[in-house]
């Protein structure tokens, strides 16, 4: 299953079988495709890991907040106030827990996933691997609509809407092939809420959701030219709004120091327990 970046879209598997039997969420679908992309590790990142790519990528994404930037003392912190003491010893990746409004082609209703983010980079292999995991907030249920306030169009004010909270699993790894090429590799198991049985739907939401992803990443490529670097935009990362992170996936890059040399980094150290 490996696309091109050249063609007009990535080949792409998906079943509604659930695979996956210990996760809690009913009507799963798995989704999963593998593509060469033909440009350099950082601006590839750059290009679609912080959280201005995901919105600028997303036809369908109308808002997307940094809610909690968690860095790596003070999740240790946490962890030894709640006695996780072996868990505390594996974290090397800093936490980011945001919020994203979606809303799909009529006639379907809006959805709003809250996911948390970690990041692992192992500098001998040049992998880059992030976990992003749903979680609820606020009485969710998946599964269940909720009325609730959402950003309709990109930049608009926030109008009450009927919403279904997303449960979306997703791994995506990054692995460098040479200096100009790497490996996308991305799976996401999940639930939308309300009509996932319905498979024609569900293409439906495969296509919009494809529609202009290749042309804006183009787009982003053109921000971040072949030759950009991570570190080269760490203050610009590191904005805030309201005493909040604005680009908390942003960030996380900048934390892991994808530019240090070998020896200077700690590197991976359990990549799925």
């Amino acid at each position: 299953m490996i696309g091109s970046h050249n063609e007009d879209k990535m080949n792409t598997y998906y079943s509604s079988y659930n695979y996956f039997p210990n996760l809690s969420s009913k009507n799963l679908h798995v989704i999963k495709h593998d593509v060469i992309i033909p440009m350099e590790l950082q601006q590839a990142l750059l290009s679609l890991s912080t959280c201005e790519s995901v919105i600028k990528n997303d036809p369908n994404l109308t808002n997307m907040q940094t809610l909690e930037y968690i860095d790596i003392e003070s999740l240790k912190k946490i962890y030894k106030e709640n006695n996780w003491i072996e868990e505390m010893n594996k974290i090397d990746s800093p936490m980011v827990n945001h919020r994203l409004d979606l809303i799909f082609p009529f006639p379907l209703n809006a959805r709003v996933l809250y996911q948390s983010n970690l990041k692992k980079y192992d500098p001998k292999t040049k992998t880059l691997l992030i976990i992003s995991k749903p979680y609820l907030v606020d009485g969710l249920k998946f599964g269940e609509a909720k009325m609730m306030e959402m950003i309709p169009k990109f930049g608009s004010a926030p109008k009450k809407m009927k919403v279904y909270p997303v449960f979306n699993f997703i791994m995506m790894k990054y692995k460098k092939i040479d200096e100009k090429k790497f490996l996308f590799s991305q799976v996401h198991i999940l639930n939308l809420g309300g009509w996932t049985t319905n498979e024609n739907l569900f293409k439906m939401v495969a296509k919009s959701r494809g529609s202009n992803y290749r042309e804006n990443m183009k787009k982003l490529e053109l921000k971040y030219p072949e030759g950009s670097r991570i570190k080269d935009f760490e203050e610009y990362f590191s904005k805030e709004k309201d005493g909040r992170l604005i680009d908390g996936l942003g960030k996380q890059l900048c934390d892991l120091k994808i530019d240090e040399k070998d020896e200077e980094y700690n590197g991976i150290k359990n990549v799925i327990q």
